[in-house]
């Protein structure tokens, strides 16, 4: 059976998604947000993400960028979905905030550029640097 995915929409008319065919060759699928705004941008091989992957804020910044494995064959099986290289992560104003190098999906080596932005449950908490250093001293006594 082969299956297509045709372009999905918001009740406000505006575009969800693009159409692709998940059985077809690697193709390039757009998530919108229903402002029209595109919201995430990567490629698809047989359900599976390969190559670059960007994901935007609604006002059109750049939030994270990075990279899929391109897929390899296992049988009849595509396996791909694993991050490689540099992902790099943005703040609303474009601010480069975080970077995270990868290799077959795990995670290597992590880089913030923004200390003080603390990630509590994927919400951002900011707080005054004088804070943040007697926080990070509870947290690690060797500080």
């Amino acid at each position: 059976m082969i299956w297509h995915y045709d372009a999905k929409y918001y009740e406000n008319g505006q575009v969800k998604w693009t159409p692709f065919d998940p059985n077809g060759s690697r193709q390039t699928v757009i998530n919108y947000y229903p402002s029209g705004s595109k919201h995430v941008q990567h490629d698809l091989w047989r359900m599976q993400r390969v190559g670059p992957y960007i994901e935007y804020y609604e006002n059109g910044i750049v939030k994270v960028n990075g990279c899929y494995t391109d897929g390899e064959f296992i049988g009849y099986d595509v396996r791909g979905n694993k991050k490689t290289g540099k992902w790099s992560f943005y703040d609303e104003s474009g601010k480069l905030i975080k970077e995270e190098w990868y290799e077959n999906n795990v995670l290597l080596k992590t880089q913030n550029y923004c200390p003080q932005i603390l990630h509590h449950k994927s919400k951002l908490r900011r707080f005054p640097r004088r804070k943040f250093q007697l926080l990070k001293a509870k947290i690690n006594p060797q500080f």
